[in-house]
């Protein structure tokens, strides 16, 4: 019932499978409804394996339930699908860190192309820079 003006929305727009399972799984994201976002994102991802940005909503959908270990994998399958997505590297450098991996997040630190790291934010580059002189000092 709460979902039908998004699934009228969607038929309006007259989407692909899976970009309308995406913009239901987004929807679903943000107003907090995780079992839709998931079972939707997890849908989209098999109609589009190669989304970049299904994985790293399902990512973010998985870390904020308490499944790190998962999500880490997402960002890191965004990561493969899309090498210039700041998102996906931050994600995955700050969820390996979470979870104890300090020489996996450095090796994602390491893998960040340049054109990638000029988008960054001073903030966000201070903080990658923080999480290699944490490894290199180990």
């Amino acid at each position: 019932q709460k979902w039908q003006r998004v699934v009228e929305l969607e038929e309006s727009l007259a989407l692909p499978q899976g970009a309308s399972l995406y913009l239901l799984a987004y929807v679903a994201f943000a107003v907090g409804d995780s079992n839709v976002c998931e079972a939707a994102i997890r849908k989209h991802i098999g109609l589009e394996p190669t989304s970049s940005s299904g994985h790293f909503l399902l990512g973010c959908i998985l870390r904020q339930t308490g499944r790190a270990h998962d999500a880490l994998q997402e960002f890191t399958d965004a990561r493969r699908c899309n090498q210039n997505s700041k998102k996906a590297h931050l994600a995955a450098a700050e969820t390996a860190l979470y979870l104890g991996l300090e020489g996996f997040a450095q090796e994602v630190v390491a893998s960040i192309p340049a054109n990638v790291l000029r988008e960054m934010s001073d903030d966000e580059r201070a903080w990658i820079l923080e999480c290699g002189k944490q490894d290199r000092s180990a």
